[in-house]
């Protein structure tokens, strides 16, 4: 309970007179905790003790001008978030927070509003524990009519393979699935949603993605029906590639940059590979 300095004063006045610690509690109506703080700090600094400490902090960090030019430079650049580039800093041994970063962004009119409410699906996220536990895979149409079939690390959010072709099936797919597996060895789950070119809705009968899971001892799990947060992060590597692969000249680029210099909010502001090869098994 926050007292004002009189009844601060009034309570010890009533101490040194005598009064009963219950009796004083009973008037002044603040409990025993209360008394006892303020009657401590009495007997620790006198009077001067009493009074109500200023909230202002007590010491002032001039952000330095070349912090604020790295924050500036970073979001002219590549236009990520004040959280982002606060990390990236932080890593870098620079000291701001998401805060301060925020108010340098704004101060020179680089903040983009939100217009409507970010969708929610839900507030819990799982990962695994070390890399190539489980990979997700997911085709994306590109801008044109073409399909770009993605493998990524469900641990590191590394991007194992990628790549874009005229065709959607699950030979497009199981081609660069080898390819990866020369790579970076096999996994031990894949994750992917129950399109045909991975998953058969109508049979027993395994399709091609499947059987070649199972004869490489590859567990192909697929995501429940209507459940978009399932398979997640991959769907979040979807919307990355929308927004910034247009500064790179081809998909290979921009997966190496994505793999090896953007950070990653979930992995600490960390790149990628460097999770990817540090926890693998």
């Amino acid at each position: 309970m926050d007292l004002s300095l009189r009844k601060r004063r009034w309570i010890v006045r009533k101490k040194l007179q005598g009064w009963d610690v219950r009796e004083i509690c009973s008037h002044a109506r603040i409990s025993r905790f209360t008394f006892y703080y303020h009657w401590n700090t009495y007997q620790k600094r006198g009077w001067d003790g009493l009074k109500p400490k200023s909230r202002k902090p007590h010491t002032i960090h001039k952000i330095s001008e070349s912090i604020v030019k790295h924050v500036l430079d970073i979001r002219k650049s590549q236009g990520y978030g004040p959280g982002k580039i606060a990390g990236m800093l932080r890593n870098k041994g620079m000291k701001i927070g998401h805060n301060t970063a925020y108010r340098i962004i704004c101060a020179n009119g680089l903040n983009k509003p939100i217009q409507t409410p970010r969708r929610i699906f839900g507030k819990t996220r799982f990962e695994r524990l070390h890399s190539n536990s489980l990979w997700q895979a997911d085709f994306k149409q590109t801008d044109g009519d073409d399909y770009m079939i993605s493998f990524l690390d469900d641990h590191s959010r590394f991007i194992v393979g990628s790549r874009i072709n005229v065709t959607e099936n699950s030979e497009d797919a199981l081609r660069l699935l080898e390819k990866c597996i020369r790579h970076f060895s096999c996994p031990a789950q894949i994750l992917t949603d129950r399109g045909a070119q991975f998953w058969n809705n109508c049979g027993d009968t395994p399709t091609a993605f499947t059987q070649f899971c199972t004869d490489n001892k590859i567990d192909h799990i697929v995501a429940s029906v209507r459940r978009p947060t399932t398979t997640g992060k991959i769907e979040r590597w979807h919307r990355t590639y929308d927004e910034e692969n247009c500064k790179f000249q081809n998909l290979k680029r921009f997966v190496r940059y994505y793999n090896y210099k953007r950070p990653h909010q979930a992995l600490g502001y960390k790149v990628p590979a460097e999770i990817y090869f540090r926890d693998r098994v």
